[in-house]
């Protein structure tokens, strides 16, 4: 039996955390952020301020000028961790093999599982609506290789399944940062 994997992204972790806690906050455009360098700079972003083009390490003086109403949080240093570690423990409902990828997912190894849900696709739909249900967003895929699924979670709009043995095919059409180097080895290269 082939090895696959299946990794989970949250590209609103903490924002959505955040929102489970305040729910008053679900239609606020707000960030956390941390002191860096005598600035406070973004950690976390939530949809609504990411929409209007707020990013993670911008300084949260010149986020106010892009959207003078967003609020601004305290990051709490390893709240990512803590919460992948609480979510990581929840996943064993799909897989005894389940790892934290920080710092905004989660890897299953689901080699002998998906089976069990009907197949693979029937398998991320329920990891999906169960994550949903619970107030976070979250984009999956399962491939054949663990860096295969991370960057197709992350950077795939149309697939979310690579078939095994697709791994190199399924990587052709996605942008070097799917990849995984430091910036310096990519930054050079077209997408």
């Amino acid at each position: 039996m082939e090895k696959r994997y299946a990794a989970i992204w949250f590209p609103c972790l903490l924002a959505n955390r955040k929102v489970r806690q305040d729910p008053a906050l679900a239609h606020t455009d707000f960030v956390i952020a941390a002191p860096a360098h005598g600035k406070m700079v973004v950690k976390a972003i939530s949809p609504g301020a990411r929409a209007k083009g707020i990013r993670t390490d911008m300084v949260v003086a010149d986020c106010k000028t892009i959207l003078p109403e967003l609020e601004v949080f305290k990051w709490e240093e390893n709240s990512a961790h803590q919460l992948l570690k609480t979510l990581g423990e929840w996943c064993i409902r799909f897989s005894p093999v389940v790892a934290i990828d920080l710092p905004d997912g989660l890897l299953i190894e689901t080699t002998g599982c998906t089976h069990l849900w009907g197949g693979e696709e029937a398998y991320l739909q329920d990891i999906v609506q169960k994550f949903s249900r619970m107030g976070y967003q979250v984009r999956v895929a399962i491939a054949g290789t663990i860096g295969t699924a991370w960057g197709i979670a992350r950077h795939s709009t149309s697939t979310f399944i690579v078939p095994p043995q697709q791994e190199k095919m399924a990587l052709q059409s996605l942008p070097s940062a799917a990849l995984r180097l430091e910036e310096r080895c990519w930054k050079n290269f077209p997408n």
